[in-house]
């Protein structure tokens, strides 16, 4: 009888204001004034879709999200215009992958636009050109990578930061002007744009990273500004100039930041001339072959010292000013670099032990790098890449704590890669184009703490285990992300790893495996990638890469028995929500068009009477079964 009065009362609550007509089996039941919705709906952003254009609508801003199916999968090029404002809201964001990968041939931006995202017009091979806002403050990681057909950006004067890989392999560049504005160059940001040739350094550029303009072999000379004080290793890569001036405000540089002067054109008494203008500046000497170079510096300064205790020629600017450094410092005069040699391999002191710089890989199909030579420890891997490699196998010695950039591109018959125990880092383009890399193992003590951009890229490699130890990810070069027949699979054992957005490239056949509530959680939500929790409580077992994407939740669901309106407690207005979403699924159902409209949350929440069968009646009536204490559990 109790039972029979409780839901009577709920059903009279529902029916103030309202009819029920019985032969039409239908309820009508205006919202009940009382009942307050504290959930994440408020917060998400409304969906609004104009010309093409996909846009998240917020409360004080709008970003581009997407682009329709129809102009995703265009086969013919087309033009985009993104407009101010959209539904009075100003356009201020073009969101990660937004554009990714279409047929776009022009597109002419809102003058709103601050932030362009990590890739969202990656691939988008048929782009000419674009002009950027004067508004917008940063480019995002990839942002116009691979637009091969670029031939011009016009920079905006508010610009503060290029993302890594932000321009790289845009082949149509010629010519760069950057603003005073800019401060930092990222990583790879112009690697590879081969035709550019001219490029010029706004006053206030700080920050030049790792590989910023590596490749980009039709360059001639640079001059960077005074405001500088940072430039990475290899930001030339594969560059090689007959001079370049370090600005004063460097005070450490890690390697040169250019190749030797290889040249024909090159003069026959010099090799790359480096102009060193701070007399306290460091220069690290496990990190480059210097003695390629000569070095112009002060009389008594650290870059002297460091010249004359590594046997690598040096002048003072007055010696060189006056071209006395020819007469003083003859080619055949030139020290040896301390090397020592093997039948296998070479390799030099580094500051606690020996730097591996060369190793046969013609004549064996596994390479090994030992732990020690002769008792000392191998510390330091550089520069092994090679086209003509047939090795299948490499095992990092568990004494090497660094491989520099690039040291194992192209190695194109590579398969499996074993890491040493103490490897700080996998750095970026260390597998590079290694198209058949399949396997790398972690050791299980593992000390890698990041994985940098394109470190891994390989057309082959599906499975891939990031263990504990690894706390951020840029980006990984996975093709089989997104074609692999069975999919890729990528666990993050790390549950506060941070993901750089895009990090890991998916579809339909992806999987990220993690832990509840994790990074990798989040990451896969947001992208709208599989996601399988795994047991905090178990062991890892790698066996598990291999579930079939068919038996994987499209989302994780963690349950709150009863609480049907999603915050937070369980209550007489959860009976409300289920009854109102019962009579009227039109408003309050899951695509209801108040916005009170029970959630996939709620639903789940809310299913306490037989759960699994869904939403009815009795689960209202169990509710309040409990609120009245007739239960003492909903579970």
């Amino acid at each position: 009888m109790k039972k029979t009065k409780l839901i009577a009362a709920v059903m009279a609550v529902l029916l103030v204001g309202g009819a029920y007509s019985a032969s039409a089996g239908t309820v009508y039941a205006e919202s009940v004034p009382c009942i307050t919705v504290d959930t994440d709906e408020f917060t998400k952003p409304e969906s609004f879709t104009q010309f093409g254009i996909v846009y998240d609508i917020y409360k004080d801003h709008a970003s581009v999200r997407s682009l329709t199916d129809e102009y995703k999968n265009k086969e013919s090029v087309f033009d985009i215009v993104i407009p101010d404002e959209v539904k009075n809201i100003p356009v201020t964001e073009i969101k990660a992958t937004a554009i990714y990968a279409t047929k776009v041939q022009n597109v002419k931006l809102g003058k709103n636009i601050k932030t362009i995202g990590d890739y969202a017009f990656e691939g988008c091979t048929e782009l000419t050109g674009i002009e950027l806002p004067e508004a917008l403050e940063y480019i995002g990681s990839g942002a116009f990578y691979r637009c091969e057909s670029m031939e011009k950006v016009l920079f905006n004067r508010k610009l503060d930061t290029i993302g890594r890989n932000a321009f790289a392999l845009c082949k149509g560049l010629t010519s760069l002007q950057f603003p005073d504005s800019l401060a930092k160059i990222d990583e790879s940001a112009f690697e590879s744009c081969t035709s550019l040739s001219e490029i010029s350094f706004g006053s206030g550029l700080k920050y030049i990273c790792e590989n910023a303009f590596a490749k980009c072999e039709s360059l001639r000379s640079v001059k960077l500004g005074d405001r500088l004080v940072s430039i990475g290793r290899t930001a030339f890569f594969d560059k090689s100039f007959s001079s370049i001036e370090i600005p004063a405000g460097i005070s450490q540089l890690n390697g040169c930041p250019v190749s030797p002067y290889t040249s024909e054109d090159a003069p026959k008494e010099a090799d790359t001339v480096i102009i060193i203008k701070n007399p306290r500046c460091v220069l690290k000497e496990n990190l480059s072959d210097w003695s390629s170079f000569i070095i112009v510096c002060e009389e008594g300064s650290a870059p002297q010292r460091f010249a004359e205790e590594n046997n690598i020629r040096f002048c003072t600017p007055e010696q060189y000013e006056n071209g006395e450094y020819v007469k003083k410092l003859d080619p055949s005069e030139k020290p040896e670099r301390e090397t020592f040699t093997s039948d296998t391999m070479r390799w030099c002191k580094a500051d606690d032990g020996y730097e591996i710089f060369s190793c046969r890989m013609d004549n064996t199909e596994e390479l090994i790098i030992p732990d020690e030579i002769d008792g000392v420890p191998v510390v330091a891997v550089s520069g092994l890449a090679r086209n003509d490699s047939i090795v299948k196998r490499v095992k990092i010695g568990d004494n090497v704590r660094t491989v520099w950039d690039g040291s194992f591109m192209y190695l194109s018959a590579l398969e499996e890669v074993e890491l040493g125990k103490k490897l700080e880092a996998i750095n970026t383009l260390t597998f590079y184009r290694c198209q058949y890399l399949k396997k790398i193992k972690f050791s299980e003590e593992s000390s890698v703490k990041s994985i940098k951009t394109y470190a891994v890229y390989s057309d082959e490699l599906n499975r891939m285990v990031l263990p504990e130890s690894v706390e951020y990810v840029e980006r990984l070069g996975i093709n089989s992300s997104y074609s692999g027949e069975d999919g890729l699979r990528v666990a993050v054992l790390n549950p506060d790893c941070y993901l750089e957005p895009s990090s890991i490239r998916g579809n339909n056949k992806t999987i990220i495996f993690g832990y509840k509530d994790s990074t990798a959680e989040k990451y896969a939500n947001e992208y709208g990638l599989k996601f399988m929790r795994l047991d905090p409580d178990a062991e890892f077992d790698e066996s598990i890469l291999e579930v079939e994407v068919e038996d994987i939740p499209d989302k994780y669901v963690d349950r709150v028995a009863g609480d049907a309106n999603c915050n937070g407690k369980v209550e007489m207005g959860d009976a409300v929500r289920i009854m109102q979403a019962l009579a009227n699924p039109n408003k309050y159902g899951l695509e209801g068009t108040d916005t009170n409209h029970i959630t996939d949350q709620g639903v789940v929440n809310g299913d306490v009477y037989n759960p699994g069968t869904g939403i009815t009646s009795l689960d209202a009536l169990w509710i309040q079964n409990y609120l009245v204490g007739d239960f003492d559990s909903l579970e």
